[in-house]
């Protein structure tokens, strides 16, 4: 996963599902947009790969204690919340 702050955010592309021209930034912002449980596993996972990155133990522990009773996969093995 790109690091929302990758994404590029200037140049639009031509997207063929959209049928329109929008930044890699749009995209996703519009996708986690249709779904509270995936703009939160999108966080989630975007602040994971940060405290990774960094070595910020303090963050993977906060991480590491949400509740995986809430946590259901589905076939394509993404989480949901």
């Amino acid at each position: 996963m790109k690091k929302f702050d990758e994404l590029e955010k200037v140049h639009p592309r031509y997207n063929w599902h959209y049928k329109d021209c929008l930044t890699q930034a749009q995209v996703v912002t519009e996708g986690i947009n249709t779904s509270t449980a995936l703009e939160n596993s999108y966080n989630l996972m975007q602040s994971f790969i940060q405290a990774v990155e960094t070595g910020n133990t303090h963050e993977l522990k906060i991480v590491n204690q949400l509740p995986r009773s809430n946590w259901n996969f589905n076939a394509q093995n993404t989480i949901n919340l």
